[in-house]
């Protein structure tokens, strides 16, 4: 038998991402997970704001299982306002407690500004060139 001497590190990054996503509209973000044993490992997965945000709402599976190669996993993300947060995404295996995690370093939502066309119709009885009365429409391009 042989003696070992040393201090274990958890783990690096699996991934670090990037995401700018519009508010009030769901994001799907795909994490790929991929395994390092010869067997099927089930992973618990949990995740956690950096700074908790009762607009920020977050759904996926509670538990995958990845084959011998590789996984996708779905995650979504629904904002309410436009704000910029932190996310971890922790995939632990329930045998072995070894665990993988993601971050996702800016969750940027933003709210899309845009034009607003304001059209209004108004009865006229005043006479043109030529005599009419009815409904004239009236756009506003501001």
């Amino acid at each position: 038998m042989y003696s070992l001497i040393g201090v274990s590190k958890p783990p690096g990054v699996a991934g670090t991402l990037d995401v700018q996503m519009k508010a009030k509209k769901n994001h799907m973000q795909i994490l790929q997970i991929k395994n390092w044993l010869k067997n099927v490992q089930r992973f618990n997965v949990t995740w956690q704001l950096d700074v908790e945000d009762p607009t920020i709402f977050i759904n996926g599976a509670n538990t995958i299982d990845v084959n011998e190669s590789s996984k996708d996993y779905k995650l979504t993300v629904y904002g309410l306002k436009q704000t910029a947060n932190k996310l971890t995404v922790y995939f632990k295996n329930i045998t072995t407690y070894e665990f993988i995690f993601y971050k996702l370093v800016k969750i940027s939502l933003f709210i899309n500004k845009r034009k607003f066309n304001l059209e209004y119709q108004y009865r006229s009885s005043r006479s043109f060139r030529q005599n009419r009365n009815g409904f004239y429409c009236k756009r506003n391009d501001l």
